[in-house]
């Protein structure tokens, strides 16, 4: 069960975040990623890196292409996901 915290601020959400993936519930990252009122470059690249980490290539696809604006992390995230999962074919 996740428990969403509205008055919380986007630090507070990052971090809720960045644990649940941590520590592979990716699924509960997601539902308070999506459920989050405002999203910050370390909310998009952390589900992005967790994605990647966890061989969800498509996700990472889908959220990348979603990134209102990409940074090098983003980036990163991205190509390093693309290549731990043997598709570097498919990397910008």
């Amino acid at each position: 069960m996740v428990v969403i915290i509205y008055d919380a601020n986007i630090v507070s959400w990052d971090v809720m975040i960045a644990r649940y993936a941590q520590n592979r519930y990716v699924e509960r990252a997601c539902e308070l990623f999506d459920k989050m009122p405002h999203r910050d470059a370390i909310s998009w690249n952390a589900m992005i890196a967790r994605y990647a980490q966890y061989k969800y290539v498509e996700r990472v696809c889908e959220l990348f292409d979603k990134v209102p604006r990409r940074d090098a992390f983003s980036w990163n995230a991205m190509l390093v996901g693309y290549a731990q999962n043997g598709y570097i074919e498919r990397a910008p």
